[in-house]
């Protein structure tokens, strides 16, 4: 069995069911005051399921903290849900650091890579 710091490696792959629930937990590093997400909390809730709509993909349970959020999501294929994953991070990064697309900051956003494991 697989410690929770492997599954957040690079080199082994995110765990993925045909049709099984599968949580996620995205991390912030710099969530305090204005990058808190909380202040994002009513855009992020319209935002998720519109993406998730686009991509085929159920959200079955969202939380929104202060520093993380939490999501209970539902896929046919891992490419659709490498592609949430990816569009849904970039953009909380951009509209939380205001940022334009394709102007990096030098800033660490994230904490660390997506953890992500099956519900059962």
């Amino acid at each position: 069995m697989k410690s929770a710091r492997e599954y957040r490696s690079k080199h082994f792959s995110r765990p993925f069911g045909v049709g099984q629930p599968t949580h996620i937990t995205l991390r912030l590093q710099m969530a305090v005051g204005e990058y808190s997400l909380l202040r994002k909390k009513s855009w992020l809730y319209g935002y998720i399921p519109r993406l998730a709509r686009q991509l085929g993909i159920r959200v079955l349970h969202m939380s929104i903290n202060g520093n993380h959020l939490h999501l209970v999501i539902s896929t046919r294929a891992c490419s659709l849900q490498a592609a949430f994953l990816r569009g849904l991070s970039g953009v909380i990064a951009r509209k939380t650091l205001r940022a334009e697309k394709g102007c990096a900051k030098a800033t660490r956003f994230w904490s660390e890579r997506p953890y992500s494991r099956l519900v059962t």
